[in-house]
């Protein structure tokens, strides 16, 4: 109990602390949205609370809250029996999966990821890894650590269930703070990535210079 308590103190934030759901708060939560835990089990809702409460301040901020959102209903992700579980987004998900999933066996490699993503198509050119004349396989980094991270029930392949809920954690953790959404670039720092209007992949871009390599008519040119 003194060591909880000497963590509240140290981690009291008031800006956090106000914007922040309570145990009795999030069982509201949990019921009005019919999230899966069980109902019979009293201490469910503590518990939840106990193990999002990242700055032990006794309650789950907005950043903590959506993290909880995410692992508790892994399962599910995507549908429509409750609120809050990202219907909508989890529809566009599960179409790149199985636009993704060629030989329909339900689990992604990075291989199929690396191989098919590049045909998808988007609405726009910017934050493009697989731009650049990147044909050397330089970039497979971003999807192999996409794998290695997310995968639970097989090695080397993601499920669905994985595919969805890595996608969503990665948005959570550059858009959320502890006391809101961020619905600009300020977090994700993708300027360090990206540059000349999120066109140019900077860690693609200083290999090719790097390598003294550039492009003419698509084609990639050894300088002098």
């Amino acid at each position: 109990m003194l060591k909880k308590l000497q963590l509240f103190t140290k981690n009291y934030d008031a800006s956090v602390y106000d914007v922040s759901a309570n145990t009795v708060q999030v069982r509201a939560a949990i019921q009005k949205w019919k999230w899966a835990v069980n109902p019979g089990d009293p201490s469910v809702y503590q518990r939840f609370v106990t193990k999002y409460d990242m700055n032990y301040d006794g309650r789950v901020n907005p950043r903590e809250m959506i993290l909880g959102s995410l692992y508790n209903n892994q399962q599910t992700v995507g549908s429509s029996l409750c609120e809050h579980c990202y219907f909508e987004v989890g529809k566009t998900i599960d179409a790149i999966f199985l636009y993704l999933d060629c030989d329909n066996d339900g689990l992604l490699s990075a291989e199929e990821i690396w191989s098919n993503l590049p045909s998808l198509q988007r609405k726009t050119e910017k934050w493009n890894i697989f731009s650049f004349g990147n044909n050397e396989n330089i970039r497979t980094a971003a999807i192999n650590d996409f794998i290695l991270k997310n995968m639970k029930i097989k090695n080397g392949k993601i499920t669905r269930n994985e595919f969805r809920v890595g996608l969503l954690l990665g948005f959570w953790d550059r858009q959320t703070e502890k006391t809101q959404i961020v619905t600009d670039d300020s977090r994700n720092m993708k300027n360090l990535r990206w540059e000349e209007n999120d066109m140019i992949d900077v860690a693609l871009y200083n290999y090719y210079k790097k390598k003294k390599l550039f492009f003419y008519d698509g084609k990639i040119i050894k300088s002098n």
